[in-house]
């Protein structure tokens, strides 16, 4: 008898262990929620904002690695295609001139006026100078319509005496003074130089050799000597490091 008592207390020993471990809810761990991190907002590149000087477009090479505002006929604007995503708008000279690159992706900003509108007009391309590997030219990218500009006729309601010029270093000025010398330096550098004021301290007047032909009346040899007033931008001379206005038109500088 006590023998039957046993096995039946073991036997509802064992279903009530049984039973406790089947109802009970199995525990489940949730994994912690993994951290996500939201990648910062970036926005496109601005287009270059530093002081730039105003060169034109064969002194470009000079200036590698600067800021420059270089100035220039289109002489060729070209779809390089998907192979090469770019369209390369020619400055000057289409084997020794500066180029303007504009990538694909930037290409849809350019409707006023569109690319190819720039062909045969005076424009300003503005940015860093960069040197081609390929060929050798000075190139700038252009990311933003504001870097790629068709000039307007210069004007200048500042006027100031040559002394004066390198504390207005990046405006646009007129500035008034005495041609006492010109020097022509001759094909391989392509540009006349009109010193005025003093050889060394004054603001030198350059005219590149693609536009010297506009010059016949008087001609640039004839300032010499004269009193003159000259508009343009002044930027300084990454050789010298003197003042300098670049000019492209007769009607920038006039003898007083």
């Amino acid at each position: 008898m006590n023998k039957l008592l046993l096995i039946l207390l073991a036997t509802i020993l064992v279903v009530t262990l049984v039973f406790c471990s089947c109802g009970k809810p199995e525990e489940t761990s949730t994994p912690p929620a993994s951290e996500t991190t939201t990648p910062p907002a970036t926005t496109p590149p601005a287009a270059p904002t530093a002081t730039a000087v105003e060169i034109p477009w064969n002194s470009a090479c000079d200036y590698e690695g600067c800021m420059a505002r270089v100035t220039g006929p289109v002489v060729a604007v070209e779809d390089m295609g998907p192979g090469v995503p770019k369209i390369l708008v020619t400055l000057g000279d289409k084997d020794k001139g500066c180029i303007a690159a504009i990538s694909y992706d930037d290409k849809d900003k350019f409707t006023n006026p569109a690319i190819e509108d720039f062909m045969g007009k005076e424009v300003a391309v503005t940015g860093e100078v960069t040197i081609n590997q390929w060929n050798q030219m000075a190139e700038i990218a252009v990311t933003d319509p504001s870097q790629l500009v068709i000039q307007t006729a210069v004007t200048s309601s500042v006027e100031i005496t040559w002394e004066e010029v390198k504390d207005h270093v990046g405006e646009t000025a007129t500035v008034t003074g005495p041609v006492i010398k010109v020097l022509d330096l001759g094909q391989g550098i392509g540009k006349i130089v009109l010193d005025v004021g003093d050889e060394e301290k004054g603001p030198s007047i350059i005219v590149a050799y693609d536009y010297k032909d506009k010059f016949t009346d008087p001609a640039i040899e004839e300032y010499n000597g004269k009193e003159v007033a000259v508009t343009g931008k002044i930027g300084v001379n990454a050789w010298n490091q003197k003042p300098e206005i670049n000019i492209t038109d007769p009607s920038q500088i006039v003898i007083k």
